[in-house]
C-alpha cells in the first residue's frame, strides 16, 4: 500500500508552481551570480524537471554573462531524482493522468513506473465512469425535453381551433419523438396511448405508409371536428 507522506505533498506542490513558470525566465540576474548550481540542480530534480531544464537556466544567466556550474548541477539534480521517482510520487503522476517521465535513475525506475500505472488505471476508471454519468444526464435531458414536448403536441393536437395542416404536422412530430424514446421501429406498425381530456384516451399509431390518430367521443368535451374521424398524414 502506497503513503502518501507530508514531503510527498510538499514535492506535488512544487510541482504545481514550477508549472506556471514555462514562459519566464528561470533566474534573475541576483539568482544567477550568486546561486549554488548543485542546490539548483537539486531542486529541478525533486520538482521533477526534465534534463533539459538546465538549458533554461543557461538561456537565463548568459545575459548576465555567467555560465552555469554542468557538474555541481547535474550532483544534485542526480539527488533530487533519487527523491522525486518514488513509487509515491509515481502513482500521484499517473492518477492526474500525467505523462510518464523517462528520466528517473535506473534503481528506482521499474517502482515508479509500476506506480504510475496502477495510479493512471484509476484515472482511466475515473475518466470513464465521468463519461458514463456524463451520457446518461445528457439521456435524461433528453428524455425530459421530449416528454415536455409530448404535452406541448398534445395540447395542439386537442385543441378545438387546431388548423387541420397544423394536426397533422403535430401528429408526425409525434411519431418523430416516439422513435427517439424507442417506441416506435422503422419499417413495423406500432402505436402510442396518450391521455387527454380526463379519461379519454387517443391512440396514434405510425406505419410505414402513413400516421394516423384515433379520437374516441368524450363526453362533456368540446373537441376540434377531428374528434368525430380518425385523421392520417403521411409519415416521413
Amino acid at each position: 500500500m502506497i503513503r502518501f507522506t507530508p514531503r510527498g505533498y510538499i514535492i506535488a506542490a512544487a510541482l504545481l508552481a514550477m508549472a506556471g513558470l514555462g514562459g519566464c525566465a528561470t533566474m534573475n540576474r541576483s539568482e544567477c551570480q550568486t546561486v549554488d548550481w548543485q542546490t539548483v540542480g537539486y531542486e529541478d530534480g525533486v520538482s521533477g524537471h526534465s534534463g533539459d531544464r538546465i538549458a533554461q537556466h543557461r538561456k537565463a544567466c548568459a545575459k548576465h554573462g555567467v555560465t552555469p556550474d554542468l557538474d555541481a548541477y547535474r550532483a544534485g539534480r542526480e539527488q533530487g531524482l533519487l527523491e522525486y521517482c518514488t513509487a509515491e510520487n509515481g502513482f500521484r503522476l499517473g492518477e492526474r493522468g500525467a505523462q510518464l517521465p523517462g528520466f528517473c535513475p535506473d534503481e528506482r525506475q521499474m517502482a515508479f513506473e509500476s506506480a504510475y500505472r496502477d495510479g493512471f488505471h484509476l484515472y482511466q476508471l475515473r475518466s470513464s465512469l465521468s463519461q458514463a454519468v456524463n451520457s446518461l444526464e445528457a439521456a435524461r435531458r433528453e428524455q425530459h425535453d421530449i416528454e415536455r414536448q409530448l404535452v406541448e403536441l398534445s395540447d395542439l393536437i386537442v385543441a378545438k381551433d387546431t388548423e387541420t395542416a397544423a394536426r397533422a404536422q403535430a401528429l408526425v412530430d409525434v411519431k418523430h419523438l416516439a422513435e427517439r424514446q424507442g417506441v416506435s421501429r422503422a419499417g413495423s406498425g406500432s402505436s402510442r396511448k396518450i391521455a387527454f381530456c380526463g379519461n379519454a384516451t387517443w391512440t396514434i399509431t405510425c406505419s410505414r405508409e402513413a400516421i394516423r390518430a384515433e379520437f374516441p367521443p368524450v363526453s362533456g368535451a368540446a373537441l376540434a371536428p377531428a374528434a368525430s374521424a380518425p385523421r392520417s398524414g403521411r409519415c416521413t
